[in-house]
């Protein structure tokens, strides 16, 4: 029976059958018309006089325990601990009699617990005479704060030879829920293993790797210390078996390793991994250690354009950190052809704020809505106007993201507007090859791009050629990004960061807040277009880190219905020290230290504080890899797959962000 339980958006597969089962029930044959169903009538259940609280889910559960198939998952029993007014609950659920034939015999079973923020409480109690809550005079397992959700086992051996009842008992205070399911009384083996799920990016760049990631269960009553693993691409083996030691993973637990397979081709790869030999001997179940993944292979040099992805992020966001994570992941197979924008709005403000990313947003503050075009921003395309003749709309969240300023690629957007939420990483990968799949419309590159760190002034020419006509006003914009901010972030599963790095924050707009026309020479094919911008790069940015970002899109409609604003083509540079420098003149600081260099197939990166990010990029400033917030001294890199070539590392410690030069030779 496959439960809700997730690794990697890989569902929990259920556990192995065993010949040696004294008693089983996983619910599944419960009718639940509506979802909801009761307890098998071999079953006998104990309740109490209070009331469940008036809230979904648990005001359906109409008994102490019922059988509930929610949306996604499979029928298991639950009984609720949310009441009203709140108290203590008491409410069982007792087995038929089970008989112990001898010993060798455990009690396995899924805890379901909705919200560890709010542990639940349950014990299981045995009864060796009646059904009656006093004939359980012994407790067999007690969890007073249940957090977790998974597996349960506890020993049977002081019943062999008897017949018992269970109780699952119900104790919770002003919770949610607790649900049981997949009980079984069985022999476990001393040794065993079980494929768990795996998953790979559903797109990887053909030339390059793609990592896959795999889990095992130990389905074993001995730690799982070892055992090995078998790998096949479209039915050729990968190399020789794998072998994983040094682990020690308890009975039901789970052991996840990694590996990269090389892309060479175009198309749909089959991964399969065959899992064998737990601690060095043969798993008496063969059924279950096999599974597979995908991936997708793509050339990306059949892309014409760049997609320009606008992330709505703030500091207090405690979703956001996990939305950086999933964007991250999401956009390394498509790095080349990304530009990545973090505006520091819609939940709140901090001191990356700009007003014109609430404009953007469409995020109405005291201080932004003066300064504003009074037109909506990109949460709602159509906006009402106020007593003061500015165009108003619903609220915004975070963390979310525009992807092109598209509705057709905004998963669940606010409103009619195109942004939407940061969904999975599959959903943000599949919704970026559809739009990268899409012909070019114009050209856009950036030339003469010039730092002068004397004088901070920055040029930079943005240029390009329409590749169809256009009867849409376009606009032109051009701002400046930042990366290796160091500053607070809230997260939901760890508090207050003090040392969070922010990337790709939108530090000043070049242009005004919907870009300008700079297409006098017109917007027909073949028309080219070319405009120079020289402006002083303000002293709170760090140069060394900070990037030109160009994209241009149309403007939308003039009245209050701004439904197409899509942008149609991104660039970003290379940081600006880097862009025109020559090699050797990148300021090198004695913290960081990249050996060997050069490197064949593996350099390793050292710097005396705390590296918290890393970013590697090719020649043309391509960003290659990219990994954000992490606590290491060293970086081990994996270069044999790249190019022979120049490349630049930036790593960024609390002293700030430091650039070497790494040369990969073949």
């Amino acid at each position: 029976m496959k439960k809700a339980l997730f690794f990697l958006a890989v569902a929990l597969m259920g556990l192995a059958a065993n010949a040696q089962v004294a008693f089983e029930e996983n619910f599944d044959n419960v009718s639940t018309p509506s979802g909801i169903g009761v307890i098998p009538d071999t079953w006998t259940l104990y309740g109490d006089n209070l009331s469940n609280a008036n809230q979904s889910p648990v005001s359906y559960m109409n008994d102490s325990w019922c059988v509930i198939n929610f949306q996604g998952s499979t029928p298991a029993a639950f009984s609720s601990t949310w009441t009203s007014p709140a108290a203590q609950v008491d409410r069982w659920m007792v087995t038929p009699e089970i008989v112990i034939p001898s010993t060798g015999y455990s009690l396995t079973f899924y805890a379901k617990i909705p919200n560890p923020n709010y542990p639940e409480a349950f014990k299981v109690m045995v009864s060796t005479t009646g059904v009656a809550k006093t004939d359980f005079t012994a407790t067999l397992l007690n969890e007073p704060t249940a957090a977790t959700e998974g597996m349960r086992i506890a020993n049977l051996d002081a019943y062999a030879g008897q017949t018992i009842h269970l109780a699952f008992v119900n104790y919770g205070n002003d919770k949610v829920y607790i649900g049981i399911d997949d009980i079984k009384v069985s022999v476990l083996p001393q040794v065993g293993i079980a494929f768990y799920g795996a998953v790979a990016a559903p797109y990887a760049a053909i030339g390059g790797e793609c990592t896959v990631q795999f889990a095992v269960e130990n389905q074993g009553l001995a730690a799982l210390t070892s055992y090995d693993y078998d790998v096949t691409v479209d039915g050729t083996a990968l190399g020789e078996t794998r072998h994983v030691t040094g682990v020690n993973v308890n009975t039901f637990d789970y052991d996840i390793q990694s590996f990269t397979i090389p892309v060479n081709a175009v198309g749909q790869h089959t991964i399969s991994i065959t899992v064998s030999n737990p601690n060095g001997q043969t798993d008496p179940d063969l059924t279950d250690n096999s599974g597979t993944t995908s991936t997708k292979g793509f050339d990306p040099s059949t892309f014409s354009h760049s997609v320009l992805i606008e992330n709505f992020t703030t500091a207090q966001c405690q979703y956001c950190p996990a939305g950086h994570e999933r964007l991250s992941e999401a956009v390394a197979p498509f790095s080349g052809n990304v530009v990545w924008v973090a505006h520091h709005t819609g939940y709140g403000s901090d001191n990356m704020t700009l007003h014109q990313s609430e404009e953007i947003a469409g995020y109405a503050t005291g201080n932004s809505i003066q300064t504003w075009e009074w037109h909506p921003g990109l949460y709602a395309a159509t906006a009402a106007l106020d007593a003061q003749g500015r165009y108003t709309h619903g609220g915004t969240s975070a963390p979310a993201m525009a992807i092109d300023r598209n509705a057709a690629y905004a998963i669940e957007p606010e409103s009619d507007g195109v942004v939407g939420s940061v969904g999975s990483v599959s959903q943000i990968e599949e919704l970026l090859m559809q739009d990268l799949r899409t012909p070019g419309k114009l050209t856009l590159g950036l030339d003469n791009l010039s730092y002068n760190a004397t004088t901070r002034e920055v040029k930079v020419t943005v240029e390009g050629m329409f590749l169809e006509n256009f009867s849409d006003e376009l606009r032109l914009n051009v701002w400046v990004i930042e990366d290796g901010i160091i500053g607070s972030q809230y997260s939901a599963t760890e508090g207050q960061l003090n040392n969070y790095v922010h990337n790709h924050v939108l530090r000043t707009l070049v242009t005004p807040t919907w870009g300008e026309n700079a297409f006098n020479m017109g917007t027909n094919s073949g028309n080219t277009y070319k405009k120079s911008y020289t402006f002083t790069l303000a002293n709170n940015i760090n140069a060394q880190n900070a990037r030109i970002v160009a994209f241009v899109g149309k403007a939308g409609s003039s009245d209050s219905v701004f439904t197409d604003r899509h942008v149609l083509n991104a660039i970003q540079s290379r940081n600006l020290t880097d862009e025109h420098l020559d090699i050797q003149s990148i300021d090198v600081e004695a913290n960081m230290n990249v050996y060997p260099n050069p490197a064949t197939d593996k350099a390793y990166i050292s710097a005396n504080g705390i590296i918290r990010s890393m970013t590697l990029t090719d020649i043309s400033g391509r960003r290659i890899q990219e990994v954000s917030n992490m606590n290491v001294n060293e970086i081990e890199l994996n270069v044999s797959r790249l190019e022979a070539g120049i490349y630049f590392i930036s790593v960024t410690t609390d002293e700030g962000t430091t650039t070497q030069k790494l040369n990969v030779v073949k």
